[in-house]
């Protein structure tokens, strides 16, 4: 049951960052300090998808999954909550430049005026 439970949370924790990635450099405007480490996490979560690398919180979430006694066919955190469900492997080239114009969309205006 604990495992369960951690799993989740870790799954959760996962997406609050992978949300950071993506929308991050919208904080900046009110803590202007963030920038650095939106723009850290943003590089990390791009060449993880560029590279094709395996991300260390998505082994600790199978690996707490597995101790729970779930079965876990899957690799990767954005393969099984998002890609999977629209038939996508996650390291075709258009959803890996869609990723990249996602992030340039939500981030550059705040950037912007971070450095207006």
């Amino acid at each position: 049951m604990i495992y369960r439970l951690l799993a989740g949370m870790v799954a959760l924790t996962h997406g609050v960052f992978v949300v950071f990635v993506v929308m991050g450099g919208l904080l900046i405007r009110i803590w202007p300090g963030v920038a650095w480490l939106h723009l850290a996490c943003a590089a990390y979560g791009v060449l993880i998808m560029v590279f094709n690398w395996r991300c260390p919180v998505t082994d600790l979430e199978i690996w707490l999954r597995r101790r729970a006694g779930q079965s876990v066919t899957w690799t990767e955190y954005l393969h099984r909550y998002l890609w999977s469900h629209f038939g996508l492997r996650g390291n075709e080239w258009f959803v890996l430049a869609g990723f990249v114009a996602v992030l340039l969309v939500f981030n550059w205006v705040p950037y912007q005026a971070l450095l207006a």
